[in-house]
């Protein structure tokens, strides 16, 4: 299968009945997550959770946490209950020694305003745009990836799947395909894999290819959806909460210069 098979994802799965922890509970979502926090401690962040990354050099095996140890599966399934867009900047790049361990001279939370060097709009923002001619497209400065907080099988929390610049294509080709069909992404189960594309005179890459394989019906759709909001204020809770005590200090476990390193993204078409 090709990159450009991506972009077309295949039609919608039927309804179907899912095992997923919080579905069979008896326990409200709320009520879980609330339990999950005391017993945390403290107050549930997003680096808290495991993180899953695509894989350097066209690797088409996902690396899990089984047991506490690393496992090689050819793909993740369950529900996407939260989604966001998040956009970092270094004026000295990985490539000339800098960015490794330090915080991004400019971020975004959203992928829409950056706080930093390059604050303001990043639909406009010069670090955001393409440069170069269309036979030497440059790629911009400023790197945009996905972070999807997949609901899996067995699992009270969800795992973080980091979407690289190369998978952003076809990332949002799948969520137009769901909005097609008036289909919530967290009503949708969806398996992600990995396809190994050749390299240009660069080194091969991974995309991820994402399939609907099902949907929950209405009733498990409203618990996944109680689940998600209550999931999305201790989010918002916590991070107000670390950002006034850092003072505007970075975000521990946020975007790592590493997750932004990509040698082959590709411009918009």
């Amino acid at each position: 299968m090709t990159a450009l098979a991506q972009t077309t994802p295949a039609p919608l799965a039927p309804t179907q009945t899912y095992g997923i922890s919080i579905l069979e509970s008896g326990e409200g979502p709320g009520e879980m997550l609330e339990a999950i926090t005391e017993n945390l401690g403290d107050t549930l962040k997003p680096w808290d959770l495991s993180r899953i990354r695509v894989p350097s050099q066209g690797g088409t095996f996902w690396t899990v946490q089984e047991m506490g140890k690393d496992k090689a599966v050819e793909s993740v399934e369950g529900v996407i209950v939260l989604n966001k867009t998040t956009r970092a900047y270094y004026v000295n790049p990985m490539s000339d020694g800098g960015g490794a361990g330090a915080a991004p001279d400019c971020k975004s939370e959203d992928g829409k305003v950056g706080v930093g060097v390059g604050s303001g709009d990043c639909a406009t923002c010069p670090f955001g745009q393409w440069e170069g001619d269309k036979d030497h497209r440059i790629k911009p400065k400023c790197k945009e990836q996905a972070e999807l907080y997949l609901l899996q099988p067995e699992a009270l929390l969800p795992t973080v799947i980091q979407v690289p610049p190369t998978s952003l294509k076809p990332w949002r080709a799948y969520l137009k395909m769901l909005s097609i069909n008036a289909m919530p992404f967290f009503r949708a189960l969806t398996k992600l894999t990995l396809v190994k594309v050749k390299g240009q005179g660069t080194p091969d890459y991974s995309i991820i290819e994402f399939e609907n394989v099902g949907k929950l019906d209405k009733a498990q759709m409203e618990t996944v959806k109680e689940y998600k909001l209550a999931l999305q204020g201790i989010f918002e809770n916590s991070r107000a909460a670390y950002a006034s005590s850092q003072q505007g200090q970075p975000l521990e476990g946020e975007l790592e210069a590493t997750d932004l390193e990509d040698f082959n993204e590709e411009p918009p078409i």
